[in-house]
């Protein structure tokens, strides 16, 4: 029964979600099942139906009040609230508040950090009282992302802030701090003592903190690579390994006592120790979706055994979804709650099958590996993820070590930082080796292997995926599972990407917020020309730039163009290099002497990838059926890094023209319309994301746009498109795209001129 109000909990959510709907509808299953209740043999569908309006009314409720907060102007107002939750124990990148005033109805609102540590004194469970600049959220919207803003939605959170007057914020501290405080406070005490880990320290903080942040981006991409990245952040099976392990330690040693085993069940007495380690450990890692899941399901595995009922696992999973959905609605459609209870599902199903002998334990390991990676894969192919045979054997091999040696010590670090035992730095520093060795193991074979990346594919291909996983589960034989879980790679690795509109030959001008990247794919060519911003908590490259190509279908850069040293425009491209095969790196004549390139040439060269100065006197590059032509700067030229940018056109023979001219200025143009004799272009990118100081009126009548992007935020600080920019193209009658108001745009390179937007576009100043 717990099962079945699950299920009519999870169904009202996601019909709310699906269809809008309003409030008043929870009323029709309410009423229908108040109805149903008043027959005593009909009272279990009526509570299913019960469950399922409150379902609808709580999701309808939470994603109304967010459209409302989301219509709200830019303001200054000063808020309270209690922290709720943080980004990561040290130097969080955000936090969120909770029972807010003084916003103007909104509830729960998300606080960014604009400078390293800003946010660090602030602990969940804290009431903060700060003067804030409020806005509605925007977030990126690119090809392959399923309306990220959305997700945010369906958490209660349509509203941002930001501390424009630091000095005008102040946190109560309880003289008598909450569980939550103390608990975040020795979190973050643990995570600097852990720090002394040397290159393991992020590994030993993933692991005893659930603080996935502290991972290097490179060493999260080698466990991505081998399919071991749910390894990385703390869930279900990281509790399992400790309650397991804490329980068959308890029950050794209460066994070593003759008179405690001639009076008691030293089984039982085991559940105690086991139980509340695995509480503790749950708190410490931070207390997430998967963790309490799992918790319950440990709870409910310990009163099993103390009653004798062992087959009260499944009745556990039901009461756990009950638990998290009315508590958080939100993860019905996040990833890693969906994989956590798919898998966990797959092994209660598994449990109440008999599997015939005893087997040993590399057969056990590989049959659960099999199960895990059978019952998911239609779900990380469904959010565009990957699979393949060697996921199978890392799990095999790579799970039982982490779990066995890796965790254990990042645990007994952790224990040893927080009771600060003696010599308990080198308890610390012995771990770190442990897991800087194992990071540096996988990498080795990581660099071997493709990446398991794929573009979500299509429909079609995704229900066959389904068919095939449930025959797969349904099979008792180890072997069987293990062939269907090598065959759903295969699927998802033949799988074609789900096509994108409009098809390749075209244009696509990514959301990026204030940068640039721009990628020109023909039907056997693709040019990217920049990647977007990158800082060190954040890299447009890796977040926005990649995910979108392979969402399109790239598998490789044929060409990028760096047009300029600015941040906003190189910051991604390391990311791309490391991220897909690349043939040819094209930067501004100049720029291989300059340190601020020398990151993404030597990510380049390490790649093998081809790098190249380029500008005005190279030779035109036929590339597939792309033909690329720089027409500046020229290789004498002089000036600042924006006014020589590497300004190329690219064109279709038979199709249109697409002018990226990177960040010139209105001198560098002039310059260049003095040497090039037809600058004509179809389709323009604005100089410098439309500055005031580019997209003159000369150029633009010597360019003859029929079509303008410019790649800015909405609402950003520098006000881009400008105005006056603005005047000038709508003068020239010339429409004007926009990635701040339309996300990513798309715009067919044969035919009409259309930019297509990504998303439902914004209302912008």
């Amino acid at each position: 029964m717990l099962t079945w109000l699950a299920a009519g909990m999870a169904l009202g959510i996601a019909i709310a979600d699906g269809c809008d709907a309003p409030r008043w509808v929870a009323g029709v299953p309410a009423a229908a099942g108040l109805l149903l209740g008043l027959w005593r043999r009909s009272r279990a569908p009526a509570a299913v139906l019960l469950s399922l309006a409150i379902g609808l009314h709580a999701q309808a409720a939470r994603l109304a009040e967010a459209r409302a907060a989301a219509a709200g102007e830019p303001r200054e107002v000063v808020v309270e609230g209690v922290v709720a939750r943080r980004s990561a124990a040290l130097a969080p990148r955000w936090i969120e508040l909770e029972a807010v005033r003084g916003a103007g109805g909104v509830h729960r609102l998300r606080v960014f950090a604009t400078r390293p540590d800003e946010l660090d004194p602030w602990l969940p469970g804290d009431r903060l009282r700060a003067r804030l600049r409020v806005a509605p959220l925007r977030w990126a919207r690119n090809p392959g992302d399923r309306d990220p803003l959305r997700r945010l939605w369906r958490a209660g959170l349509a509203v941002g802030g930001s501390l424009p007057h630091p000095s005008l914020a102040a946190a109560h501290h309880s003289t008598e701090p909450r569980v939550r405080t103390r608990l975040h406070r020795l979190r973050g005490r643990v995570a600097v003592s852990l720090a002394a880990g040397g290159d393991g320290a992020g590994l030993l903080r993933g692991l005893a903190l659930g603080d996935a942040e502290a991972l290097a981006p490179a060493d999260r991409e080698v466990f991505h690579r081998l399919g071991l990245e749910h390894a990385l952040s703390v869930s279900g099976l990281h509790l399992t390994w400790v309650a397991a392990a804490s329980y068959a330690l308890a029950r050794l040693a209460l066994g070593r006592s003759a008179a405690l085993a001639a009076r008691w069940d030293t089984r039982r007495l085991a559940l105690l120790p086991a139980t509340g380690i695995a509480l503790g450990y749950a708190a410490l890692a931070g207390w997430g979706v998967p963790l309490r899941r799992s918790l319950l399901i440990v709870l409910a595995a310990a009163l099993a055994v103390l009653r004798g009922r062992p087959q009260l696992a499944g009745a556990a999973l039901g009461a756990a979804a009950l638990w998290i959905l009315a508590e958080e609605p939100d993860a019905l459609f996040q990833p890693g709650a969906q994989l956590s209870f798919a898998a966990v599902a797959a092994f209660v199903w598994a449990a109440r099958r008999r599997d015939g002998a005893r087997a040993r334990f590399g057969a056990i390991a590989l049959r659960h590996s099999a199960t895990a990676i059978v019952a998911t894969a239609p779900i990380v192919a469904w959010h565009g993820g990957g699979v393949a045979g060697i996921a199978l054997a890392a799990n095999w091999i790579a799970l039982p070590w982490l779990g066995g040696a890796v965790l254990p010590a990042a645990l007994l670090a952790a224990i040893a930082a927080a009771l600060d035992v003696p010599r308990a730095d080198v308890v610390v520093r012995a771990a770190g080796a442990l897991a800087a060795a194992t990071v540096t193991a996988l990498g080795t074979l990581a660099r071997e292997l493709p990446g398991l990346d794929r573009s979500p594919p299509p429909f079609a291909w995704w229900l066959a995926m389904l068919a095939i996983a449930g025959a797969g589960l349904a099979a008792q034989s180890t072997a069987v599972r293990v062939a269907v879980a090598i065959a759903l790679a295969g699927v998802l690795a033949g799988a074609p990407a789900a096509s994108v509109h409009p098809a390749p030959p075209r244009l696509v001008v990514f959301d990026v917020g204030q940068g640039d990247a721009a990628l020109v794919q023909g039907r056997r060519g693709a040019v990217l020309v920049d990647a977007g911003p990158a800082r060190d908590d954040w890299d447009a490259g890796e977040r926005r730039v990649v995910p979108a190509l392979r969402a399109l279908g790239v598998e490789r850069v044929d060409l990028l163009i760096a047009t300029h040293a600015d941040l906003d425009h190189r910051g991604g491209l390391p990311a791309v290099l490391r991220a897909l095969p690349v043939t040819e790196l094209w930067l501004p004549w100049g720029a291989l002497a300059d340190p601020d390139f020398a990151r993404v040439v030597a990510t380049a060269r390490a790649a093998g990838t081809a790098v190249r100065e380029a500008g005005r006197g190279s030779p035109r590059r036929e590339i597939g059926d792309l033909r690329v032509e720089p027409l500046w700067p020229p290789r004498a030229g002089r000036g600042s890094d924006n006014a020589r940018s590497l300004v190329v056109r690219i064109a279709l023979p038979g199709g249109h023209r697409v002018l990226l001219p990177g960040d010139i200025d209105a001198l560098a143009e002039m310059q260049l319309l003095s040497l090039e004799t037809d600058p004509r272009a179809d389709v323009l990118l604005l100089p410098h994301h439309g500055s005031r100081s580019s997209s003159s009126a000369a150029f633009l009548a010597a360019v003859a746009p029929q079509l303008a992007i410019a790649s800015a935020p909405c609402r950003g600080r520098f006000g881009m498109p400008h105005p006056d920019v603005r005047r000038r193209l709508a003068e020239r009658a010339v429409p004007l795209a926009w990635t701040g108001r339309d996300g990513a745009l798309r715009v067919a390179l044969r035919g009409r001129l259309d930019a297509i937007g990504t998303g439902a576009p914004v209302r912008c100043p």
